[in-house]
């Protein structure tokens, strides 16, 4: 008797997994089902109703989200299953983008996702019910999605089972989500972007589909910069969380290699920054070729010794303080080591369109200074969230990193003008 209640559970169990039912027709499973030996997980979806003149920035959303109407489809899973599901079937976890960390990519690994109609069985790739107006900058569709890890509470729950838009799959680079599209999409940059391609009834049922292939096509290097003894820019690769030493060669070897790993299939992700005894002089050559890669075989992101590759390739106008558009906390290093600070303080008060700028200097002499001199600045300044740094070209890039390592937390962004 048991054994044949054992073999029946197996057989209804496979059924479940493969949707399939006596009466041959398909019925999207009440729960999240995940298979991981086939790597694959299934949750049931249905139609938002959206036409084909609809914006939409979500693919897919839970059913208590406040944005059923930007979305292609809902799910009554909890959100937390589904991630839950992804990770039981070893999908490595990824990570969504953070600007606070530099982090403009979401990172993760590639899984395919179809739409399985319950009442025909036919299949529906992301791309036959999502279309994406603005395919020349660059397609985001085909190979989506990446498998990233959305946001978490305090408590360590996701985000999107309690919190709107309960996000399971957004069009933009939504923290919550657990799955993305591959690139760097701001929310207001692609808005209009996304329309249905496919027009469903509202509340037409299908079966959501995510598989993933086993394979590992993530790669994370940390790349510092060195000049060698005869002068050379040098690149010491770093893998991170992978087996592999450092590794050491030209700058031109080592992008080359990289090069070649994203063409043969890798996803590369590269943390750059600079030796501490790097020249100033020469980290903007080095900044503007990452940023020039960046996205074109290689993707940019984090900090490396807490420092983004972004605060060695400041917008030059910046120099001046009536072209910027508001005004920064700016730290001097002369020549002979004395440094400044100052708080520029904006007066509205007149008549004019521009205000009148009343920089306040203080001399200091250690880094550890520039918390109690940023407080001193006033209530004024409490909103400012930017530092600008003006140092000698012949200073080392660990004087700069080092300065910018004792500002408070809130100064979360820095850049550095060589002189």
């Amino acid at each position: 008797m048991k054994a044949a209640r054992a073999t029946a559970f197996a057989a209804a169990f496979a059924l479940a997994a493969a949707g399939a039912f006596a009466d041959g027709g398909r019925t999207p499973p009440a729960r999240v089902t995940a298979d991981k030996a086939a790597r694959t997980v299934r949750f049931p979806v249905e139609a938002s109703g959206a036409g084909l003149d609809d914006i939409v920035e979500f693919a897919i959303v839970g059913e208590h989200s406040d944005k059923m109407y930007e979305t292609v489809f809902s799910t009554s899973a909890d959100p937390r299953e589904i991630a839950g599901a992804i990770d039981g079937i070893g999908v490595p976890p990824g990570e969504q983008p953070d600007s606070r960390d530099a982090r403009f990519w979401p990172r993760g690994e590639k899984l395919s996702l179809h739409f399985v109609h319950a009442g025909t069985g036919r299949k529906y790739r992301l791309e036959d019910v999502i279309a994406d107006t603005l395919p020349e900058e660059k397609p985001e569709l085909p190979g989506a999605p990446l498998a990233v890890r959305g946001a978490r509470a305090q408590d360590g729950s996701l985000e999107a089972s309690t919190n709107s838009p309960c996000s399971v799959f957004s069009l933009f680079n939504c923290p919550q989500s657990s799955l993305a599209l591959p690139g760097a999409l701001l929310q207001s940059s692609v808005y209009g972007r996304f329309k249905p391609k496919a027009e469903f009834a509202k509340g037409e049922k299908f079966e959501a589909v995510l598989s993933w292939d086993g394979a590992s096509r993530v790669r994370r290097y940390d790349a510092t910069a060195f000049v060698s003894g005869g002068g050379e820019i040098e690149l010491e690769l770093v893998p991170r969380g992978a087996a592999g030493g450092a590794c050491r060669a030209s700058m031109d070897k080592t992008l080359e290699r990289l090069r070649k790993e994203a063409k043969d299939g890798a996803d590369i992700y590269v943390t750059p920054g600079f030796a501490p005894d790097f020249p100033l002089s020469k980290t903007r050559g080095v900044a503007g070729v990452f940023m020039m890669l960046d996205g074109l075989g290689m993707k940019v992101n984090g900090r490396l010794r807490g420092v983004s590759i972004h605060a060695f390739d400041p917008q030059e106008a910046w120099r001046e303080r009536a072209r910027r558009p508001f005004q920064p906390f700016e730290i001097r290093q002369a020549a002979d080591g004395s440094r400044k600070f100052t708080y520029v303080r904006e007066d509205w008060s007149g008549e004019g369109m521009e205000p009148v700028l009343h920089p306040e200097e203080k001399p200091f002499k250690e880094w550890s200074e520039l918390p109690g001199l940023i407080a001193g600045a006033g209530k004024d300044a409490e909103k400012i969230d930017t530092a600008l740094f003006f140092m000698s070209g012949a200073a080392p890039a660990g004087d700069f990193i080092s300065g910018a390592a004792a500002l408070p937390e809130r100064i979360n962004t820095v850049y550095v003008f060589a002189e």
